[in-house]
């Protein structure tokens, strides 16, 4: 069997062990009865691809997704705690406590607790198929100004605010948001430096073009 995958926007394979192992969000899966390529099918992550015993197959293929979004709420109980989004397509994350493995660092490279998370924090998550393991990544970085450019490629836009380039996730768009040229936002950086969440900036003093 070959992994398939693109770089520079183009096709590439590799050639996998017989024996080879998927590693997804932290977690191993039956790559028979498990892998697919929407395992694939992401904008924010990783791939990376191990050879153990140099004889030029892969041994390891490890996957690392992640989906963010601003930190709207968080609810906790006994059993489970769930963090709400705002600003973000991506799904809410919900965890049952019993059993369940979990990291999180922000982009100074602290250790944190459930318990440091607060409103307005850039979350993103990596959670395996079976929800037991997640590791969870917080940025506090956030920019506010104009677009001056903008060029899209692929699943990413690259723009310029405040005379600085960014890339933008197209996923991060939520349907309630028009990127225009002039226009005025709140960006949300996340810990890969992505921009994952946006906002329009109303009743702005900045000039619309």
């Amino acid at each position: 069997d070959s992994f398939i995958y693109y770089r520079d926007n183009r096709k590439s394979s590799v050639k996998l062990s017989s024996d080879v192992s998927i590693i997804y969000n932290n977690s191993a899966i039956n790559f028979l009865e498990d892998y697919n390529e929407e395992l694939l099918a992401f904008d924010n992550g990783n791939v990376k691809l191990i050879n153990n015993d140099n004889d030029g197959d892969v041994d390891v293929v490890k996957i690392t997704s992640y989906q963010s979004f601003v930190i709207d709420s968080i609810e906790v109980d006994e059993s489970q705690i769930s963090v709400y989004g705002a600003y973000s397509n991506a799904n809410p994350l919900k965890l049952e406590l019993r059993k369940l493995s979990y990291s999180i660092v922000d982009s100074l490279g602290k250790s944190l607790t459930f318990n440091d998370l607060k409103p307005g924090d850039v979350l993103s998550y990596a959670k395996s198929k079976d929800g037991k393991n997640v590791e969870i990544l917080v940025s506090y970085n956030y920019i506010e100004g104009q677009i001056e450019e903008i060029q899209e490629n692929g699943q990413y836009i690259h723009i310029t605010v405040n005379g600085n380039p960014y890339t933008l996730l197209k996923s991060a768009i939520t349907n309630d948001i028009v990127l225009k040229l002039s226009g005025s936002y709140t960006f949300y950086i996340g810990a890969s430096g992505y921009i994952v969440a946006l906002t329009e900036i109303q009743n702005s003093d900045m000039e619309y073009g």
